[in-house]
């Protein structure tokens, strides 16, 4: 793909690969500026209701709206091709600066703040990322840290709620059952190294089942370890 051109983004070159599809930077040739493309696999395409579901998901997340956040700017369509326009973080991620002994407390507190308190926007616009861990977290080049891929996050209610009022002691939300999330493509969704017990064995989940997970994320950028 490099080389050539999807609707208005030119494809400069690939940044990555995951069980989600394929990144590529790209040039927006109508604002001139440089956008992350993410490209979802054929098994996702195939599925019209999956990609209605992923539609509906993704355009929420869109709304989210905070510095620490990286921004999904649309949902593109070519023929069958289907991928997500955001931001570009130009950076690294934070899997690849934690030192073996763990972040100095002066830029943990520095970066992870500001993490904690973009994840809470999140959960307050009841957007729940489901894949928190270090390759997820990017600092930019000016020290910026922010949470990527919240495009492929789940939506566990249809609209907002007032910031301040997620109930942390609320027994977990029953949900009825329904068809696998788009992001999971039949298995579990997620690292499993960074996972909550209940979203290793797919029961319902909301947003304390990311507070495990950061929490995990947190262990490892304080000692360096998981």
């Amino acid at each position: 793909m490099i080389g050539t051109t999807l609707l208005h983004y030119r494809i400069l070159r690939k940044l990555g690969q995951g069980g989600m599809g394929e990144v590529y930077l790209a040039e927006d040739t109508r604002l001139e500026r440089q956008v992350a493309l993410k490209v979802l696999p054929a098994a996702v395409r195939r599925d019209p209701e999956r990609i209605a579901r992923f539609k509906t998901e993704a355009k929420a997340a869109a709304q989210l709206n905070h510095p620490h956040i990286a921004t999904i700017y649309a949902v593109e369509e070519v023929e069958d091709l289907l991928f997500i326009t955001m931001e570009y973080v130009d950076g690294q991620p934070l899997s690849a600066l934690l030192p073996p002994d763990g972040l100095p407390l002066a830029q943990f507190f520095a970066w992870f703040v500001p993490l904690a308190d973009a994840l809470c926007h999140a959960h307050e616009h009841r957007v729940t990322h489901r894949d928190l861990k270090p390759g997820n977290l990017m600092v930019s080049k000016e020290g910026v840290p922010k949470i990527l891929d919240f495009g492929l996050a789940q939506i566990t209610r249809p609209e907002p709620v007032e910031p301040g009022v997620v109930d942390h002691d609320a027994p977990t939300e029953k949900v009825p059952p329904r068809p696998l999330p788009l992001t999971q493509l039949g298995a579990v969704l997620g690292t499993p190294a960074y996972m909550s017990p209940e979203q290793a064995e797919r029961k319902p989940t909301d947003a304390r089942t990311e507070v495990f997970s950061f929490g995990v994320v947190l262990y490892e950028a304080l000692t360096g370890q998981r």
